[in-house]
This record gives structure tokens, C-alpha cells and sequence, in this order.
């Protein structure tokens, strides 16, 4: 009988443990539209440049499997062996970093 109400206490406590545990709140932002059309422009010619420069080696990365920062480390390494500009790549930039992960 010992034996069964130490199992009985022990399920209980777990059970109040866990419930009183805070909870981890998974929330995902979505950035607000762009609407500068100077900013929308360079968005739309960024990925056109995206499409037409990095699919000649590989098939495309969509732009919300990486955030900003792994956006930022992919293009440094990319950007020589695709022989971009500095300013192409910024362009490309603003085109995944506007539809990155978050």
C-alpha cells in the first residue's frame, strides 16, 4: 500500500510541476508591406537578380529559410564566385532580408 501511494504522490507532483511550468510562447512576426516604391523597386530588381545570378549554379534557396544574418554570410561567400557587384549584392540583399525569416 506504501509503495502505491508514493507512485500516486509522485504522478501528482509531475503533474502540478508541468502544470504551473511557465510555457514558452512560439510567436512569429510578419514584417508590415513595403510600400515605398524606391525601396519596392529594389526589392522586385533583387530578386530578379537572386533568381537570374544564383540559379545558374544551384537550385534557389527560398528567402524564409534563413534570417538576416544567414542571408549576410551566404551572399559574402556567394557573391565572388557568382561574380556579382558590391551593389548587386546589396540589392539581392534587400530582396531575402525583406522576406527572411524572423
Amino acid at each position: 500500500m506504501k509503495f502505491s501511494l508514493k507512485y500516486a504522490f509522485a504522478v501528482v507532483l509531475v503533474i502540478v510541476v508541468v502544470a504551473c511550468s511557465p510555457k514558452i510562447k512560439t510567436t512569429t512576426t510578419t514584417p508590415a508591406p513595403v510600400t515605398d516604391p524606391i525601396m519596392l523597386a529594389k526589392i522586385t530588381e533583387g530578386k530578379s537578380l537572386y533568381e537570374t545570378n544564383c540559379n545558374k549554379c544551384h537550385e534557389l534557396h527560398k528567402p524564409g529559410k534563413y534570417n538576416e544574418q544567414q542571408w549576410t554570410k551566404n551572399l559574402n561567400w556567394m557573391a565572388p564566385k557568382a561574380k556579382i557587384t558590391d551593389e548587386q549584392k546589396a540589392t539581392i540583399f534587400a530582396y531575402l532580408s525583406n522576406n527572411a525569416k524572423h
